[in-house]
């Protein structure tokens, strides 16, 4: 009883740190994020902030949508690599890559085939049509970043698999904005895309070290991939669906500049859900790796744990919003 008690408290020790890393890497991606925000404001006024606020989130709830859950799914079902202490199969990394790579380019094609419809019904008036191939560009990076952080956090690379989706883009433009680079918000959402792009690599690289071949390595069919994707795609639209949806709402019924205002209110506001993003990043892989490795108590007591630790961490962040709220 002891010894299952001393390994339990590891356990939670173990968790409440990568929780803590991942609340920073998290924390860092927002500052960077909202650096990025300050500085188009300030160099090209709001309605700028606003034409990036819509574009980029538009860029990421597609990617969303197009997707159609595999950056989910295989938090999911690649976490029995590390259950049964293995590589990933070189097979299974390539037939989702595939995957991506063919649903990202249908609906590539289906916004420059549309472009007229499409873009009107998206952006009214808010931003010129000229920006449709960085949308596209932002498009590819951004879904590329979802499907590769999933993958490393399904090996439980959690920093590094939060780091390309929510660190590097931000950092890279903020970067750009404060050397001079940038002339307008155009060329900050290219920026933000060369940004991404260069995540992706970066990603592509880190994910090659878990890949390998032959008996040491685990192989997940296709088709349980595509079995669990379909129900976590629901979720994950419901998650992302509501800030674009106000955002273009915001733009479309009022102005480019208020959209941005919006957006400004919106990333203080966030970092409640950057709590819940940091718990969730972390034990939905352990979770997952817990039920391949049948130990059903075990994944009760990492959700009983997650619970403890998001309502730890937001509840004095909630009140602080609350108290110093005309302040900020």
């Amino acid at each position: 009883m002891l010894e299952k008690k001393t390994a339990m408290r590891s356990l939670f020790s173990g968790d409440k740190t990568e929780v803590i890393l991942s609340l920073a890497v998290r924390t860092l991606g927002v500052v960077a994020g909202f650096a990025v925000t300050f500085l188009i404001s300030s160099n090209f006024g709001a309605a700028a902030t606003g034409q990036f606020a819509i574009v980029s989130q538009t860029a990421l709830f597609l990617s969303v949508v197009a997707l159609l859950g595999l950056n989910v799914s295989v938090v999911r079902h690649f976490s029995k690599a590390v259950a049964e202490k293995k590589r990933l199969g070189l097979r299974s990394v390539a037939q989702v890559t595939g995957v991506w790579l063919g649903l990202i380019a249908i609906v590539v094609a289906a916004l420059w085939l549309g472009a007229d419809f499409f873009w009107s019904a998206l952006f009214g008036d808010v931003a010129p049509v000229a920006m449709l191939v960085v949308l596209c560009v932002l498009l590819v990076a951004r879904s590329g970043v979802q499907l590769l952080g999933g993958i490393l956090r399904s090996q439980q690379s959690f920093v590094s698999g939060q780091a390309i989706v929510v660190l590097t883009i931000p950092t890279f433009t903020a970067i750009a904005l404060m050397l001079g680079l940038v002339g307008d918000v155009h060329e900050a959402l290219w920026a933000s895309a060369i940004g991404g792009l260069a995540s992706v690599a970066l990603g592509a690289i880190l994910v090659a070290r878990y890949v390998g071949r032959g008996p040491k390595s685990v192989d997940i069919p296709m088709r349980s991939l595509a079995a669990s994707s379909l129900p976590l795609w629901g979720v994950g639209i419901a998650h992302n669906i509501g800030d674009w949806y106000s955002l273009v709402i915001a733009a479309q019924m009022l102005s480019a500049a208020d959209a941005g205002y919006f957006r400004v209110c919106v990333q203080i506001t966030i970092a409640l859900q950057v709590i819940a993003n940091s718990v969730f990043s972390v034990y939905s892989a352990k979770i997952s790796a817990a039920f391949h490795e049948n130990d059903r108590k075990k994944a009760a007591t990492l959700a009983r744990t997650a619970m403890f630790l998001s309502t730890a961490l937001a509840v004095p962040v909630a009140l602080t919003l609350l108290v110093s709220a005309s302040f900020i």
